[in-house]
């Protein structure tokens, strides 16, 4: 804790503090589109003092969110808007980041206060989940993906790097960071043996490896953010 307002250093990123905000879904974006609201809610975020304001999870495409008012930056319009607010968030005093992400088994879902369960399969909004096996995720999301294809897991990947490409372009976005988001039930840690019940090719590796390949990490061992 005696580090947490000192400064942190990492490649050419320079936090003010050790202080992060995490990302946090807000389902009120159109069509993967952000608005005024997110403009202001990011804003005030990063004017709260944090070192690091990371924008929520945005997917990588369509098929890839949540909920219909999940964020996206699947095309440059929509990264246009995020340059915005990668802006405001810089131009406040804290660093910007932004995850982009593919929600598998959990897309296609109501918002949380709409019902947080997946959309009717009558609904124009719903579309078809994807997931490396036929499996659902339980409880009250108990649709059952279609599962991932050789080609589909390519177009997922290819859908990852555009994503990342599309978000460090200087002309469009400029975040200091990228997140993957990756935590056990998404797309990329649906790939694991927890899972899948078929023989299928994991996502995880070959989006990190071409993710690496594009932005190589820090090569310094061992620095953690709070000592």
């Amino acid at each position: 804790m005696t580090a947490l307002f000192t400064e942190f250093s990492l490649k050419d990123v320079t936090l003010r503090n050790r202080i992060a905000v995490p990302p946090m879904c807000q389902y009120s974006a159109d069509d993967g589109h952000t608005n005024d609201w997110h403009l202001a809610h990011y804003t005030q975020l990063a004017r709260g003092g944090a070192g690091l304001v990371i924008v929520e999870a945005t997917a990588v495409s369509p098929e890839g969110r949540i909920t219909p008012g999940c964020t996206g930056i699947w095309n440059d319009a929509q990264a246009e808007g995020m340059a915005k607010i990668a802006s405001a968030i810089k131009k406040a005093g804290a660093c910007a980041g932004i995850q982009i992400a593919h929600a598998g088994r959990k897309a296609s879902a109501n918002r949380p206060w709409e019902g947080d369960d997946h959309l009717a399969d009558s609904d124009p909004q719903s579309w078809q989940t994807i997931a490396p096996s036929a499996v659902a995720f339980g409880a009250n999301l108990p649709k059952v993906p279609q599962a991932m294809t050789l080609q589909d897991i390519e177009r997922v990947k290819a859908d990852f790097v555009a994503a990342a490409k599309r978000a460090k372009l200087p002309d469009l976005s400029g975040w200091n960071c990228i997140l993957l988001m990756a935590i056990w039930h998404k797309a990329f840690f649906q790939s694991t043996p927890i899972s899948v019940t078929i023989n299928m090719v994991a996502i995880w590796p070959v989006v990190v490896d071409s993710y690496w390949k594009l932005y190589k990490p820090c090569e310094k061992s061992g620095q953690k953010i709070c000592h």
